[in-house]
């Protein structure tokens, strides 16, 4: 219905904002990266991170991702398919995070977050997002 159809946008509209002003506001990014964990919502995020003033690099996850992280004071760990140890680049880049470095995840990246950090992921009977 076209209720539903606003109450989406009005959803989505308002998630990018939170995002945009958490990354913007309480991290205060100059330039970030952004690991694409193959989603395409990887783009939204920088596109709302470039929004606001500030320059974003994409590159995807594989080989050479501890390398390419290290030139970077703020990394986004995209959302993605799967489960955090589908991503055993991000989770080391995790366990050799760089001195003054942050890391900020989003739906998948803050799954690799918990992780390393010790927590234990399950399925839950039904989807849930958000």
């Amino acid at each position: 219905s076209k209720s539903n159809a606003l109450d989406k946008n009005k959803l989505i509209e308002w998630s990018c904002f939170i995002i945009g002003y958490i990354f913007v506001h309480l991290i205060h990014v100059i330039v970030s990266s952004a690991v694409d964990h193959n989603d395409s919502f990887t783009y939204n995020i920088a596109h709302l991170i470039a929004s606001c003033g500030h320059k974003t690099d994409i590159f995807p996850y594989g080989p050479g991702l501890l390398e390419r992280a290290r030139g970077y004071k703020k990394v986004v760990l995209s959302p993605g398919p799967g489960v955090p140890e589908n991503y055993t680049f991000s989770l080391q880049l995790l366990g050799q995070k760089i001195p003054g470095q942050d890391i900020f995840g989003i739906c998948l990246g803050m799954q690799c977050l918990a992780v390393y950090a010790g927590a234990t992921l399950f399925r839950q009977a039904n989807v849930r997002h958000g």
